[in-house]
């Protein structure tokens, strides 16, 4: 398992090529209807500002992919995201917990957290003989009030989002416990035992301390894990540890870590059943590239190397590879060879994001990759 120690000092302008250039907008009195709280991500109105919002359906990155949608709203300001701080998917399902490191992790892309809670949900249909929920809603009334506060709010997402665990989050784990009981007795199903909650609201002082403790336990399965999404080499996950200039810290990992020389890529990997992964993916990759192409140094072993960010896409589609550092004409190569694509535009854009926030991204067939992938990597060296 590699273990890269990096310090970040901040997050520069990021251009987003694939972030929707419309998104749906909405007025206050949408969110006390509900209806705007149906939206992925959306525009709000609201006392001469515009904010962009992203609604998260769990607070859990790994189980909803939140990211993609953050990434929708990252070429805008001021970004807000709602998160529920706790959402039980009935007891045969899922009860997920938010963490610290999310909050950290938004205060560092200058997101505004507001903490939600679910006061509705209905039984999941699918599994009738099972005990699980689905259909969660937010508290419309709280999120519209919290939202007001904001619009009077004059300082930076940082400041905010310690305000919100300091000032809100224990207001926040009693309408979540009220919620939960008002929601099983609505829908007759057996939820998660309430004490897991009981035992946050009695320790909230200790939540930066559990929530790193926990995060920590989370970057170790997840290094561990394999998903779906990803078809990795032979490349080693790595464990990456971010500080930045307020000693917070983010625990996070990257698919793989490969070491040339004095050199270290840090390769997010997405694998796609069609010519390239999902632009859903791909945007979910993306959003952790903005922190890695911000990295200002990385250690190994008390060692420091040059980083490179990259982003990797693996197809069962293609033969052979091409890469954003290779110069149009090669490129056009490449996809002329395969038959243009339908996704051909997708991935010319790709690479103009690539090359215009300073990271690279290559596609290569999935069996090919480990024969191909350090001649690639090399090539962005070269």
């Amino acid at each position: 398992m590699t273990i890269i120690e990096a310090e970040i000092k901040d997050v520069k302008h990021y251009k987003a090529t694939f972030a929707p250039k419309e998104l749906p907008k909405f007025q206050l009195e949408d969110i006390l209807s509900g209806i705007a709280l149906k939206q992925s991500s959306f525009l709000l109105e609201l006392h001469s500002n515009t904010y962009a919002i992203s609604r998260w359906t769990g607070p859990k990155r790994t189980r909803t992919w939140p990211y993609q949608h953050v990434y929708d709203i990252i070429n805008r300001k001021p970004r807000v995201a709602i998160i529920p701080y706790y959402k039980d998917e009935g007891k045969d399902g899922n009860g997920d917990y938010l963490q610290w490191d999310t909050i950290s992790l938004m205060s560092l892309l200058g997101v505004y957290v507001i903490f939600g809670y679910y006061v509705k949900a209905r039984k999941n249909e699918r599994y009738p003989d099972r005990n699980k929920i689905t259909g969660h809603e937010f508290d419309p009334v709280y999120i519209a009030k919290r939202l007001e506060e904001l619009a009077y709010y004059h300082s930076d997402p940082i400041h905010w989002n310690m305000k919100e665990i300091n000032d809100y989050l224990l207001e926040v784990i009693e309408k979540a416990i009220e919620g939960h009981r008002a929601i099983a007795a609505a829908t007759g199903v057996r939820l998660h035992s309430e004490n897991g909650l009981q035992r946050r609201k009695n320790n909230i002082a200790n939540f930066q301390t559990q929530s790193r403790a926990l995060a920590l336990l989370a970057q170790n399965r997840e290094a561990l894990t394999r998903q779906r999404r990803e078809r990795t080499g032979e490349g080693l996950k790595g464990r990456i540890n971010i500080t930045n200039f307020y000693k917070g810290a983010y625990y996070l990992t990257v698919d793989e870590a490969v070491k040339l020389g004095e050199d270290v890529f840090l390769i997010e990997k997405k694998h796609g059943d069609g010519f390239m992964p999902s632009i859903s993916d791909i945007k979910d990759g993306l959003l952790k590239l903005i922190l890695f192409t911000n990295l200002a140094s990385i250690k190994i072993e008390g060692r420091t190397y040059k980083h490179h960010t990259v982003l990797g896409l693996t197809s069962d589609r293609v033969k052979g590879y091409c890469h954003s550092k290779q110069t149009p004409t090669k490129v056009l190569e490449f996809l002329s060879a395969i038959g243009l694509p339908k996704d051909t535009t997708s991935l010319l854009d790709l690479f103009t994001e690539a090359n215009a926030n300073g990271f690279a991204v290559y596609l290569v067939n999935a069996d090919e990759e480990i024969n191909l992938r350090e001649k690639i990597l090399r090539e962005f060296i070269s």
